[in-house]
């Protein structure tokens, strides 16, 4: 018998839903698809416990969908009503002009009852009835209600009209004291919850939905105005790019406005109708409640009637993203990219720990059988990942078996990679120059290329901004130059006898990075992501900073960096500013913007702290997560906050495994022409490198803080690749005397200007950070194989520098994927089992039925409520949900799970089961495991059913608690006289 429904559905962006049908073991297949809605997107879907689809839509609007019996499964269903801002009884007329239910409705929620549904926009709820779609109210929030009250105004006055305008989509009018009372009375008060009235409605058929109803579809007067809004959202959207620009760069040279785009330090803990932020996720509970959680750190418990149980506020500093309800836990998906559990009875938070590197939009549960090793939490990310956790929390030996069980499925990959540098002063090189110059890419695996003043100009400057703003692809593209030189390095590449596949490019102005990887490696490389950061004319000019490129190479980030730093003599506090605008503002699609906002914050956290020092304060910011943030998270990360903030480096720069820095970076040699040019011939490298701008700021901890230069001999071994004059070679004088070094001619600036010699072009590079590893095995080791192998080519004469290359030789483990899944997968089955009674394990003894019924068969009768009880009579918690159980077409005896009739309500269909012996269940409330189900049979002698039916209770694990694994529970037959 399936424990699993075979039809999931897909709600898609242009208001289709999509059915397929699932088999265990077998890939999804299509069935059908209908147009649930014209406007908006599909948001949100819910099944009823009847089988309808409810479907919610960006535009506003929530219907409810019916399959017919007696149809094949290639016929989409029928539209079964469509929920309006008003009652039933006022008629079709009046509904049809009704307000939508919200102006974006978001999410939907089944109450556990069955009986209720609830409805979110972006700040807003409503309840509708689960069989009809009756209206049944708007959910005013505990801390909507406590600032009217706050504030003196009656609970259904203006004010409450104001609360809501914005997200119900109602406009309000001047109707007076009369529409003040409606709007009152269409309101629920979370302190008492929804009238008895309303709770207890009688059980009748519904109305058939007219086909004029439906007067969304193909309406051309609405078509044209989705048109014009199209086109003006456009328009704006241009705008607020622009002047989301113009506040960048100015917050950035300035500081004001910083701690705005942080999330604000005064807002941390705001309480008021704005504070709470969006509601994130609707969650039906185990003991007849509905959790809301906000993304501003809020949770709330309601009984699914709308009564407020609790409110806990967790600080802004814990943003939510997503919430699943995981047996006796809330599963909280942050904007940090960790994941937190909290107690659903209370909501304290227990466990933490670092999910995903961008916040978690989603978390779901699979409810199916620990059999087949499922009953996994799913949680994605915002770019996309996806992973999956042991529903029943491992303890710590569990955690470090299976760390330590990846071990044999680490495999080291030894990588090649050629860092090549070249300020090209608006040159466009012979073949034969370049290629001698990628002479060394014949040994490698992987090339970055960076690339300098490949134009210049206040039009090249000018374009890169114009570009920056609009499109992305076609900085990623290149203009006509950078097309060029990728085509040319392209050739000389192949030119070595080797195959390659280009990677990325990224252009800002003049400069440009092109990254190539041998192409039977492609494969294993992904997460491909480009990213610029000016630094030049009024601090946001494209002629000088930073191009990047991100990618993965067997699973772990590799990133490469091009920049090219303030120039001339005396402005080294330039090119450190240069510096630290870098790593604090690069930033990639694929790095989470949540990361950088936390890093100001934290910033200014610690300025806030330092200022209360000062004043004798305590500056302690209170939330009811500061007990926990601080122990989970390190413990988690196994870094200190010192260690994590040494290099200075932000998001960007610190997710990468393996980082290579190469660039223009105009830092110059302290000495006057004459004599650094004449160590220079003499090659006295060593004294000219104490010399050297670079290494003193980066013995003073101002610049690359965390990278090396492949110094092996603890000095360049080429000579300074600034300023030559073009086109004119360097001769070497052998020495006259045995013993003696030779001397070189060098063609250093001639001009007037003689600009002291200089090695304005490097390459740096790190592996794996200190502290940043929880296996020490992971770590990724850079060296070089000898000295030459980071030099200059002298011979080559194009430009003012000469060309720089460094092969580094990488050491970069990686997990085998499949061998690593199976393996998580054993250990979370593992995981699974540990927590399972040891009743549910099997043994050669009978063992009674877990959860037992009062009676065997139940005789309904029309208008009248029928109850039965259900009993724990074992050791161990579990939940029960309620579903029918119905003979397949063509096969003796055989049958499967299905949704109720629509002549029968049942309530609950979800609920836990605490052991008999249990001092009380999640909800808090005293259980010796036991649970009344009511029953009624819809009022109408057509829709008598020809045979008995049987109702099934079917059991699932209840984590966080020793429970059961997931089974067939007990069988009631139901007839009615």
């Amino acid at each position: 018998m399936q424990l699993q429904l075979t039809n999931p559905f897909a709600g898609h962006k242009d208001g289709r839903v999509v059915r397929w049908r699932v088999e265990p073991g077998m890939v999804a297949v299509y069935e059908h698809h209908w147009r649930a809605h014209v406007r908006g997107k599909i948001t949100s879907m819910t099944l009823s416990s009847w089988g309808d689809l409810w479907t919610a839509s960006s535009g506003g609007t929530i219907r409810a969908w019916q399959y017919q019996s007696g149809l094949p499964a290639s016929r989409p269903p029928v539209k079964l009503f469509e929920c309006r801002r008003c009652k039933t009884s006022m008629g079709p007329s009046v509904r049809g002009n009704a307000p939508r239910p919200h102006s974006k409705a978001r999410l939907l929620c089944l109450g556990p009852s069955g009986r209720v549904v609830w409805s979110a926009g972006r700040t807003g709820m409503a309840l509708w009835g689960a069989y009809d779609g009756e209206f049944l109210g708007m959910l005013v929030s505990g801390l909507q209600q406590d600032s009217r009250m706050a504030s003196g105004a009656p609970p259904g006055g203006a004010a409450a009209a104001g609360a809501y305008a914005g997200d119900t989509g109602a406009l309000y009018r001047d109707g007076g004291m009369q529409q003040q009372q409606q709007q009152q009375q269409l309101e629920i008060n979370p302190q008492t919850g929804l009238e008895a009235g309303q709770i207890n409605r009688p059980f009748q058929p519904r109305r058939v939905l007219d086909p004029g109803d439906d007067a969304e579809a193909g309406d051309p007067d609405l078509y044209l105005g989705q048109q014009v809004i199209k086109g003006l959202a456009g328009a704006a959207k241009l705008a607020f790019k622009l002047g989301k620009k113009i506040r960048q760069n100015f917050a950035e040279t300035t500081g004001v406005g910083v701690a705005s785009e942080a999330g604000g330090i005064s807002e941390v803990n705001g309480i008021g109708p704005g504070s709470r932020g969006k509601v994130v996720a609707l969650l039906p509970g185990l003991d007849q409640s509905v959790y809301v959680a906000y993304q501003r750190g809020l949770l709330e418990k309601y009984t699914e009637w709308g009564r407020l149980l609790w409110s806990r506020d967790y600080g802004r500093r814990m943003e939510l993203y997503s919430a699943a309800l995981v047996g006796s836990l809330l599963w909280l998906g942050c904007g940090d990219g960790n994941i937190r559990t909290a107690a659903a009875a209370s909501g304290e938070v227990c466990h933490a720990w670092k999910a995903h590197v961008f916040p978690v939009v989603g978390l779901a549960h699979d409810l199916g059988s620990t059999g087949r090793g499922s009953a996994l939490v799913y949680s994605l990310s915002e770019n996309g990942s996806v992973r999956g956790w042991p529903a029943a929390l491992p303890s710590e030996a569990q955690r470090l078996a299976w760390r330590d069980g990846l071990l044999p499925s680490l495999r080291p990959h030894k990588l090649a990679v050629l860092a090549a540098t070249w300020n090209v002063n608006e040159t466009r090189p012979s073949p034969q120059s370049i290629s001698k110059w990628l002479e060394p890419a014949s040994r490698a695996d992987i090339v970055s290329i960076s690339l300098q003043e490949v134009e210049m100009g206040t039009s090249s400057v000018a374009w890169d901004a114009a570009v920056t703003l609009l499109s992305k692809s076609m900085l990623e593209r290149g203009n006509q130059n950078a097309q060029w030189w990728a085509t040319e390095l392209a050739a000389a590449l192949t030119a070595t006898g080797r195959s390659w596949e280009r990677v990325a490019l990224r252009q800002m102005s003049g400069l440009v990075i092109v990254v190539f990887c041998r192409t039977e490696l492609q494969a294993h490389v992904g997460e491909v992501a480009t990213a610029n950061v000016a630094c030049g004319v009024m601090g946001v000019g494209g002629n000088k900073g930073a191009v990047a490129v991100s990618m993965s190479v067997f699973r772990r980030r590799v990133m490469f960096v091009c920049s090219h730093f303030a120039a001339h003599q005396e402005r080294v506090d330039d090119r450190n500013e240069n510096y630290n605008k870098i790593v604090r503002m690069l930033h990639f699609d694929n790095t989470s913007k949540v990361a950088q906002q936390q890093l100001l914050l934290r910033q200014q956290q610690q300025q806030m702290l330092q200022q209360a020092g000062e004043t004798g304060g305590d500056g302690a910011v209170e939330s009811d997560f500061d007990s926990v943030v601080t122990p989970f998270t390190v413990a988690n990360t196994g870094v200190s906050a010192s260690e994590n903030e040494d290099d200075g480096h932000g998001p960007g720069l610190s997710d990468a495994a393996l980082l290579v820095w190469a660039g223009d970076f105009n830092y110059r040699i302290n000495g006057t022409y004459a004599e650094v040019r004449e160590w220079s011939c003499t090659l006295a490298l060593r004294r000219l490198f104490e010399l050297d701008q670079c290494r003193i700021e980066m013995e003073k901890g101002n610049v690359f803080r965390g990278l090396r230069e492949p110094l092996p001999l603890g000095h360049p071994v080429f000579v300074p690749t600034y300023k030559f004059d073009k086109n004119e070679p360097h001769r070497f004088i052998p020495p006259l005397e045995p013993g003696s070094r030779g001397r070189l001619i060098l063609p250093y600036d001639s001009s007037e200007k003689q600009r002291v010699p200089a090695w304005t072009d490097r390459v740096f590079f790190r592996g794996s950070r200190p502290g940043s590893l929880d296996v020490a095995a992971e770590e990724v080791i850079v060296t070089m194989a000898r000295a030459p192998d980071y030099n200059c080519v002298l011979e080559v004469n194009d430009s003012d520098h000469k060309p720089v290359f460094a092969l580094l030789q990488v050491q970069l483990p990686g997990y085998a994927q499949e061998q690593k899944r199976r393996h998580s997968l054993a250990s979370a089955l593992a995981v699974h089992q540990a927590a399972l009674c040891t009743q549910a394990l099997g043994s050669a003894v009978q063992q009674p039925q877990p959860v037992q019924v009062s009676v065997s068969r139940l005789d309904l009768r029309y208008n009248c409520t029928s109850t039965l009880d259900l009993f724990n009579c074992s050791t161990a918690s579990v939940i029960v949900q309620v579903m029918a159980e119905r003979r397949l077409s063509g096969s003796s005896g055989a049958h499967a799970l299905a949704p109720l009739p629509s002549w029968l309500e049942v309530s609950p269909i979800t609920f836990s089961l605490a052991p008999r012996l249990m001092e009380g269940n999640i909800g808090g409330d005293p259980s010796q495991g036991h649970a009344r189900v009511s029953l009624r049979v819809l009022a109408g002698e057509s829709l008598r059913p020809s045979e008995p039916l049987q109702l099934r209770f079917v059991l699932r694990p209840l984590w966080g608690f020793e429970t059961l694994s997931a089974a067939l529970g007990p069988v009631v037959t139901l007839t009615i006289r």
